[in-house]
């Protein structure tokens, strides 16, 4: 006769107690404070070849070998149901760290939780592996996948003559993860090109996601517009400005880059729609994506939305774009000047921010 017991009892008394040291624990939890600690920080050995990459307004980025890789679920044959876990080997990660000397602020909590609820609800790309922590300054480092190619800035000044049809691609898988960042009920609100990574897979296809997000529905929908345009014209929205409150003025009255000749009339219209003034006006990312995707197909000839006229315009357009010179793109980039700041907007006006 099988004994009436309280499974719930047994595990929380289980729980009550460090899972390493055998601690008592004043809550439910799997390990004491003390043995979490020395866990991650016997993690941090695990990095070879460390290499610093970038630094933004808020964290450092790095570069690492983690020697053991992550966890892989492997058959245990070609032909075989069975399948077991096991390290998957040496692996390029990317490393991010907060520059403020607090050990883990809410924004870097924010952003983890951002990354794994987009992962595990669309199997997003941008997938957070785990955590670590810098010995040295006893700080937080979230592990991530890393992007080999960079930002999309760089891959716009490499390949200036990209085809229409790539970018059509880059900007729908793009606009795909920014949905999905939506319906998960995160927003980006820095969002542009230098927070788009984007590497190469296995056959050298193009693959793109969004970094840094949930920092900081529709401001999003205006900065992909700016995105549009960089896309369109290869230099960065507003470049011949200084970044002042006297640009943000204007743009708040209206401003926003005037469309680069030659590009196709279906684009511009999109573009200008997601910049709108009224954030009411503006398409939300779903109707972004399924007009991309529809582009795509023109401008790819699939039936049964092929048109011959948007055929043409992309054709067109990218016949000029072989004519664009790319030091004009790397003269415009300069990147201390896009760099995410905190700034007090109410100094000198107090008009509402509607973006």
């Amino acid at each position: 006769m099988i004994p009436n017991i309280d499974f719930k009892i047994i595990t929380e008394e289980r729980r009550h107690h460090c899972s390493q040291c055998g601690a008592e624990l004043a809550s439910i939890r799997i390990t004491c404070t003390h043995c979490f600690q020395e866990v991650v920080k016997q993690a941090a050995s695990t990095w070879t070849n460390l290499e610093f990459k970038a630094e933004g307004g808020f964290a450092k980025v790095y570069k690492a070998t983690w020697r053991q890789g992550r966890w892989e679920c492997k058959p245990e044959s070609n032909n075989s149901s069975v399948r077991y876990y096991r390290r998957g080997g040496p692996m390029e990660v990317a490393l991010k760290e907060e520059k403020t000397p607090t050990r883990l602020s809410t924004e870097f909590l924010k952003e983890a939780s951002a990354y794994l609820k987009c992962e595990y609800r669309f199997l997003s790309d941008n997938q957070l592996f785990g955590f670590s922590v810098n010995p040295e300054t006893d700080q937080i480092i979230l592990v991530m996948r890393y992007m080999s190619g960079g930002d999309l800035r760089r891959l716009l000044m490499e390949k200036p003559d990209l085809g229409w049809s790539d970018r059509l691609e880059q900007l729908a898988s793009v606009m795909r993860d920014l949905q999905n960042i939506h319906k998960a009920g995160f927003v980006h609100k820095d969002f542009h090109c230098g927070n788009i990574l984007w590497t190469r897979d296995e056959f050298q296809n193009y693959e793109l996601c969004i970094s840094d997000f949930g920092l900081s529905a529709a401001s999003d929908i205006y900065a992909f517009g700016m995105v549009m345009w960089e896309f369109s014209s290869g230099k960065q929205p507003f470049h011949e400005y200084d970044p002042d409150f006297a640009l943000l003025r204007s743009i708040i009255s209206g401003l926003r880059p005037t469309p680069v000749e030659g590009t196709p009339d279906c684009y511009v219209d999109l573009m200008t729609r997601c910049w709108a003034a009224k954030p009411e006006d503006r398409p939300t990312s779903e109707e972004v994506h399924n007009e991309l995707l529809t582009l795509m197909e023109m401008n790819d000839k699939v039936l049964p939305t092929f048109n011959d006229m948007i055929f043409e315009q992309f054709e067109t357009a990218d016949s000029l774009r072989s004519e664009i010179d790319n030091s004009e793109y790397v003269a415009t980039y300069q990147r201390d000047r896009y760099i995410s700041r905190s700034f007090n907007a109410t100094r000198g006006f107090t008009v509402e921010l509607d973006l």
